[in-house]
């Protein structure tokens, strides 16, 4: 048989790098090497290839995490924010066939990158970046002067460290 040595390798999801993008789309930069069964060969990488992430994919998930943000104020120190998030259980993915077929994004997310917004004076900031964890909770200190609100929103992680809204897995806001 001619494709007898034939192997094929699969790369899930979880796996990958971060995405990164521009503009028009989603994308993640990848290459490979191949090594013998032996081990004792490899191959020279192969040239960077571009894999487009389809547009249905984060952008278009029908489902909004569950997620709160809860304020301890600490006397005199600045008021502790913490921000908590969970995604579907499997049981909601029988439930509902919208937020099944992205069953595979919310399993294998486990990190993801936060950026925080403040509103002061009645005028939102734009976003910042935060952290990237991999946890389903941040706190976050008051920093800013005489904020009346917060905006956490939480995304898939990417290279470039760049708020888009594309790779938003949700927003939250509230009023300190």
């Amino acid at each position: 048989m001619v494709d007898a040595g034939i192997k094929k390798a699969v790369i899930k999801n979880k796996d990958l790098p971060n995405v990164s993008f521009n503009d028009t789309e989603l994308f993640y930069d990848v290459r490979y090497r191949v090594i013998s069964d032996d081990k004792n060969r490899t191959s020279q990488y192969s040239p960077i290839t571009r894999l487009v992430v389809p547009p249905t994919s984060v952008a278009e998930m029908p489902y909004t995490s569950d997620a709160r943000i809860i304020i301890k104020d600490l006397g005199t120190a600045p008021k502790l924010i913490t921000s908590i998030w969970t995604f579907p259980t499997p049981a909601e993915y029988d439930v509902d066939p919208d937020v099944a077929k992205y069953e595979a994004i919310f399993s294998e997310v486990d990190t993801f990158d936060v950026w925080v917004a403040w509103q002061v004076g009645g005028t939102w900031g734009s976003y910042s970046y935060y952290t990237t964890t991999t946890s389903n909770s941040i706190s976050v200190l008051q920093l800013a002067s005489s904020p009346t609100g917060i905006r956490v929103a939480v995304q898939i992680p990417t290279n470039n460290k760049v708020y888009d809204t594309r790779l938003s897995l949700f927003q939250k806001e509230k009023s300190i």
